[in-house]
């Protein structure tokens, strides 16, 4: 193979990487161009269907509120003007919303049906909306009310529900549609840079071909140029030659002459060569204009191929335009949507926006440009919170909606419902969305809540039981009265019958009554009830009316029921005060008189003043006041113009003089009234006598039982740490102040309480007797003082009468905690002159005998020596409060100004005070410095007033506040004091905490029966499977399974009365 041919081989494939860098071409444009067609499509597809749908669904839900609004509008309007008004807007409403309809139906890609269910809904709700302005046009309001509520509200639900579907659907297809572009795109691009990549590594191909080509053939013309000039040169040294020898054959021509022939011979060979040169200079010739040819040829096929490339970059350019095209589409497709269109990115950028954006807010291009999605809220961080999280849901859920608040430029802010979908653009993330001004659906909303707001104000404050059933009986409706009678709420009663809250009986004549109703006219009837609320009987006067539709059809009975209790008591009351009135002279216990107030003459008396004191005025009167009364005529003159003047006189204890001559003791009373024309005066006279010698011998026992009384108050041991002073003044002889005080725990501890019991006299002090004897049973039982408390307060019902309770106070001074803890009941302030606090402290609590079941809470503070307190019932506390000159940081002087004030006539009630004054604390003090420690309980008592000395001691060690050493140390008091159940028991328990390098070890002995402790710890052991499900019955051991799984070693004595925790920390 030649040169030339090894030339050629890439000529001949040139053309075929051509045709591939064509097809590719072409393909490329055949991709763009269907995915901009398909991009179009799912655009219009977008805005043609969901978006189109989804905002004719939102005008639909704006229009049935707007309509039902107007509905209740002409309901409740008084004005004719108005009425007239709304009937316009609703006729206008309607067609916008059947207009509405007709477009979801057209562009609604879904089941028909659902869309035919909400237009028949809103078709089915127009004869309601004629009924109701039909009976409002009659003046027949409440009926109007009745309808739009119930069928009303029930028809606009439905739509709702019905149309929500509707909308809920175009939303999915959106995403569906989002969906599809996404994919389309990623397809796309995927395929259009496999072809690039191809294209261009095929163009480089070409490219290095056609310079191979090009090098290849100015190679060959320059190699042809040195062989033709060599040829040249040859032949040219050749005629030179040729020249030379003529030139010696002419001149040795008459020398060569023999030699002719054979020079003739020479010339024909030289001439044989000549031709033989000039035809290999024809072929030389003929070789070169081929090898011209064919450059030329290959030129002009890379001039085509240019051709072709300009031609496909005009395509190209082609498809740009149209592309541009498309754009101008899309934007005029987001400036058409009825809301506000953006797009922003992860970080919050504001990218793109819509004209309607820029109208809404006010702010240019320009300004937009510079917006975050936060600056919209600025000043309202809940909405920022709030907006911030929805964003959050839309990347991780692809959907995500908020009601918010823009702040516009003007500074005012505009309600707008928004949504976010998210998007992903060459690794980007973005999300996109509309916002819709909501302003005049907040409004409606806004005026609807009001009125429907002002309709059930008026319903619920209405004395009457209103409630409204369906034919069958079945509550649709109540209000709040109605609920007493019942003892439930609307949403319990409404959807159930009578037969569900009242015995068959009832049920059955409500029933009846309710069919009387609906078959004939309204239906009055009286009935006796219980109301369940109260449990009380009341005479109701109930009216049943039947309700009707429009055509005249049954919908159901009103019901309107008024307590007419009162009522017929008032009038059985007045039919029988004339008879009592006239009787009462005659029928009272008492000696009544009737006389005049000017003369003082007896003018009637009844039987029991004859027999009480011996006069008959029929044989023995005339009779006057002055004669039977022990005073002067002054006297009884002055207390007959006084009745006159105020009416009525209460009881006074007088002396009245019997027929016989023996001094009597009375009651007596005296009333103003009116006879006719007579002014007249009602003398009431009771016989006292046998009430007074009974009073002079309460009167004796009553200073015996203030001996008794005395002797009970129960004053503590002194103590040379604490000073102790109380103050005792009753009221009466007895009253029902009560105190009580007492060293526990080994005289480290003082205990009081403080009782104050309602009223006075000798049923109060046997009640303070009663409260006496259990506090000293509660004080044996070591309780904690809040459940010393409630210990008290669930027995002290037994010993009260109904209404009777009682304030109390309960303080424990601890020398050893250096603190002092109280509780209130009742008795809430205190008074403090300690390092911290001077003066009142109150804390509220809950008097003895109102509730069973209270508890009361545990307050404390610490002392130092120096510092005083004062514990008052409220005859003092009422004095004391809010005066200013108290003396209370100097002990004595307080002490000397209680006692002033308790015997000061100013004092209406019993005063009672218990005082402290701490003059030194134990110089052995329960905190030790070093190891071991050491803690003894005597009791449960001991338990709650040293945990947080046992939190102390591990925190020390643990270095943290609570630790599973302290979970298992109270597992194990728990079981030595046997109080898991808060029950007091009289064991002892000793806990020694002991810390040895890195070691703790905890030793907790108890003086309960022992149990066998080792035999369950090796059970759980081999087998721990039973860890957790031990000791739910275990008594003693049931702690067990907790501490032997948060401790490093467990073990117990032989005996099981002593228990080993270790821990290596």
């Amino acid at each position: 193979m030649g040169r030339s041919d090894l030339a050629m081989q890439p000529k001949r494939k040139m053309p075929l990487l051509v045709g591939v860098l064509i097809l590719l071409l072409l393909t490329i444009g055949w991709l763009g161009y269907s995915s901009v067609n398909r991009v179009a499509d799912l655009t219009e597809n977008l805005y043609n269907h969901p978006f189109t749908v989804s905002t004719a669904v939102l005008r639909i839900q704006r229009d049935v509120l707007g309509m039902h609004r107007a509905i209740k509008e002409i309901v409740l309007s008084d004005a004719m003007e108005d009425v007239a008004r709304q009937q316009q807007y609703l006729a206008g409403t309607e067609a916008n919303v059947l207009a509405d309809f007709k477009l979801v139906r057209e562009r609604f890609l879904g089941d028909p049906a659902l869309v035919q269910s909400a237009l028949e809904h809103f078709e089915a709700w127009k004869p309601i909306r004629e009924e109701v302005v039909r009976l409002r046009l009659a003046g027949k309001h409440q009926e109007a009310l009745l309808l739009a509520q119930t069928k009303g509200n029930q028809h606009v639900a439905a739509i709702e529900v019905s149309v929500a579907a509707v909308r809920d659907f175009a939303r999915n297809k959106a995403q569906e549609f989002r969906a599809d572009a996404r994919q389309t795109r990623d397809q796309t691009l995927l395929f259009l840079s496999f072809v690039l990549i191809i294209t261009v590594l095929l163009s480089a191909i070409i490219a290095a071909k056609a310079i191979g080509i090009e090098a290849s053939w100015q190679k060959l013309n320059q190699e042809l140029e040195v062989r033709v000039q060599e040829r040249t040169k040859e032949l040219a040294f050749a005629n030179e030659t040729l020249n030379a020898q003529n030139e010696e054959i002419v001149a040795m021509n008459e020398e060569l002459t023999a030699q002719n022939e054979e020079i003739r011979a020479m010339n024909e060979e030289i001439d044989a060569l000549n031709q033989n040169l000039i035809s290999v200079n024809g072929e030389l010739e003929q070789r070169v204009a081929a090898r011209t040819a064919d450059l030329t040829a290959a030129h002009q096929e890379i001039t085509a191929q240019y051709e072709e490339i300009t031609a496909l970059y005009e395509q190209l350019k082609s498809l740009q335009e149209t592309l541009q095209h498309e754009q101008i589409l899309t934007d005029a497709l987001f400036n058409s949507v009825p809301g506000i269109l953006y797009l922003y990115d992860a970080q919050g950028r504001l990218l793109r926006w819509n004209k309607e954006h820029e109208r809404l807010t006010g702010y240019s291009a320009e300004e937009l440009s510079k917006m975050t999605l936060l600056d919209w809220y600025k000043g309202d961080q809940e909405t920022i919170d709030r907006i911030t999280k929805e964003v959050a849901n839309a990347f991780s859920t692809g959907f995500a909606s908020a009601e918010a608040d823009l702040q516009i430029k003007n500074g005012s802010r505009v309600p707008m419902y928004l949504t976010a979908a998210p998007l992903e653009l060459e690794g980007n993330q973005y999300f996109a969305g509309i916002g819709i001004n909501i302003s005049e659906r907040r409004q409606l909303a806004e005026l609807l809540a009001q009125h429907e707001a002002r309709l059930a104000t008026l319903v619920n404050t209405i004395p009457d039981m209103i409630w409204l059933k369906d034919a069958e009986g079945v509550y649709l409706s109540c209000n709040p009265m109605f609920e007493r009678f019942f003892g439930a709420k609307e949403a319990e009663i409404v959807g159930r019958t009578d037969y569900d809250f009242v015995n068959k009986e009832l049920a059955d004549f409500f029933r009846e009554n309710d069919l009387l109703a609906m078959q004939g006219g309204p239906h009055i009837n009286e009935e006796w009830v219980t109301m369940a609320d109260s449990g009380e009987q009341v005479l109701l006067e109930t009216i049943k009316t039947a309700m009707r539709d429009n055509e005249g059809n049954l919908i159901g009975v009103l019901g309107i029921a008024r307590n007419i209790t009162e009522r017929k008591r008032m009038e059985a009351a007045i039919e029988e005060s004339e008879a009592r009135y006239r009787a009462v002279v005659e029928q009272s216990p008492e000696a009544v008189l009737i006389c005049d107030p000017d003369t003082g003459e007896i003018i009637e008396a009844n039987r029991r003043f004859s027999e009480r004191f011996g006069y008959d005025l029929y044989t023995d009167g005339p009779l006057r006041v002055y004669q039977i009364t022990v005073d002067s005529e002054e006297n009884i003159k002055k207390f007959l113009d006084r009745v006159k003047q105020e009416r009525f006189l209460p009881v006074q204890r007088r002396t009245v003089r019997h027929r016989n001559g023996a001094m009597l003791q009375v009651e007596r009373s005296a009333t103003l009234v009116q006879y006719g024309e007579r002014t007249l005066v009602t003398l009431t006279l009771r016989d006292v006598s046998e009430e007074v010698r009974r009073e002079q011998e309460i009167h004796r026992d009553a200073q015996l039982a203030t001996r008794v009384q005395t002797a009970l108050l129960k004053e503590a041991e002194p103590s040379k740490y604490v000073e102790i002073d109380t103050l005792y003044r009753p009221y009466s002889y007895v009253g029902g102040d009560l105190y009580f005080m007492d060293w526990r725990y080994a005289g480290q501890v003082l205990r009081g309480f403080l009782m104050d019991a309602t009223g006075h006299g000798l049923g109060t002090a046997l009640h303070t007797s009663s409260m006496h004897v259990l506090l000293r049973e509660v004080n044996e039982l070591d309780l904690p003082l809040a459940e010393q408390m409630r210990w008290i307060n669930q027995r002290v019902g037994q010993y009260f009468d109904e209404g009777t309770f009682a304030g109390a106070l309960a303080f424990e001074l601890d020398l050893q905690l250096k603190e002092l803890r109280w509780v209130c009941a009742g008795i809430p302030a205190i008074w403090l002159a300690t390092h911290t606090i001077q003066g009142i402290v109150e804390k509220p609590g809950l008097y003895l005998g109102v509730d069973a079941e209270e508890s009361f809470e545990l307050h404390a503070i610490p002392i130092e020596s120096g510092d005083a307190c004062y514990f008052l019932t409220d005859g003092l506390a009422d004095l004391v409060n809010g005066r200013e000159d108290i003396p209370v940081a100097d002990y004595p002087s307080m002490l000397d100004c209680l006692r002033r004030l308790s015997s000061d006539t100013t004092c209406r009630d019993d005063a009672t005070a218990v005082c402290l004054r701490v003059n030194a604390l134990p110089q052995v003090l329960l905190r030790q410095d070093g190891w071991p420690k050491v803690l003894r309980f005597n009791g449960y008592g001991d338990y709650q007033r040293l945990k947080g000395e046992i939190a102390r001691i591990l925190s020390e060690v643990t270095g943290l506040t609570h630790s599973l050493q302290e979970v298992a140390v109270h597992e194990a008091l728990a079981n030595a004091l046997e109080c898991r159940d808060g029950i007091p028991r009289q064991h002892r328990a000793e806990i020694c905490f002991r810390r040895i390098g890195n070691r703790l070890s905890i030793r907790v002995k108890s003086s309960r029966m022992g149990f066998a402790g080792n035999a369950i710890l090796r059970r759980l052991r081999a087998k721990p499977e039973e860890l957790f499900h031990y000791g739910e019955d275990a008594g003693m051991g049931r702690g067990i399974p907790i501490m032997l799984s948060v401790s490093d070693k467990m073990t117990y004595n032989n005996e099981g009365t002593e228990l080993l925790l270790a821990w290596k920390i």
